[in-house]
């Protein structure tokens, strides 16, 4: 069986913040403003005492960085209580987000590879090829310098031999987490995401990995179906809670 909280932190290591500590029954993490996941208060457990004084502490945390408070809250934990009480101090939901698993093997694809770029240049291709703003540019960078696990920087080309589509795949513990996957607009429905996550995947059994998993919004329906169709099932889902202004 599936440890939900081994998933959440093979998630936090493969993209790491620069700061991470803990209050009781959070993960509190802060990245300078680059992803909620990775500058939010992350629930690890279901709290049913002391839930406001933990909720200060976790808003002194993010008032120290000069940042927005954001709360990341499980399906997996009995989040109503806490859920009910940020909304009553002014904290609206936004995005939830599925965590979708499957067991790792070689794809469809067998003998789709992988071709790789160097950090800097990965990153570099990633803004041009995205609709991103490249505001946290160097944040986002530091991150993926930042990772220390074995990970895969890929690129997919179009037939052209331009790079068209791009993503992270990082295997910590085992399990075998995708990242940040785009295709350029000019590439969509050629299926180059498709073969790109195939690549990824025979990597990621190549040196191991036991699960792949993948984090998706709901609201990104050609992207669910896209993981659907390659194998992946929903196993939980995370919103978020945000009072004012907002982590991209």
């Amino acid at each position: 069986m599936m440890n939900i909280l081994d998933i959440e932190q093979a998630a936090f290591a493969s993209c790491p913040a620069n700061e991470q500590s803990s209050v009781p029954g959070f993960i509190l993490r802060s990245n300078g403003g680059y992803t909620k996941r990775a500058n939010s208060a992350n629930q690890i457990t279901t709290l049913t005492t002391g839930l406001e004084t933990v909720i200060e502490s976790c808003e002194d945390y993010f008032l120290e960085r000069r940042q927005t408070s954001v709360f990341r809250l499980l399906s997996t934990c009995d989040a109503n209580l806490l859920d009910q009480t940020l909304a009553l101090k002014g904290y609206w939901p936004i995005e939830k987000t599925y965590v979708m698993t499957q067991s790792v093997g070689l794809a469809d694809n067998a003998k789709q590879v992988i071709e790789q770029l160097p950090k800097n240049k990965w990153i570099d291709n990633f803004y041009q090829i995205s609709t991103e703003s490249d505001n946290y540019r160097q944040q986002h960078l530091q991150m993926v310098k930042s990772i220390s696990a074995p990970h895969c920087m890929a690129i997919q080309r179009d037939i052209q031999g331009n790079i068209a589509a791009q993503g992270i795949g990082v295997v910590e513990n085992g399990y075998f987490g995708i990242f940040n996957i785009v295709t350029s607009k000019a590439s969509q429905r050629q299926g180059l995401s498709q073969k790109l996550i195939a690549g990824l995947m025979n990597w990621a059994y190549a040196i191991g990995g036991h699960t792949a998993y993948v984090q998706v919004r709901a609201e990104n329906f050609p992207a669910v179906a896209l993981y659907k169709k390659l194998g992946y099932q929903e196993l939980y889902h995370y919103w978020y809670r945000v009072r004012e202004g907002n982590a991209r």
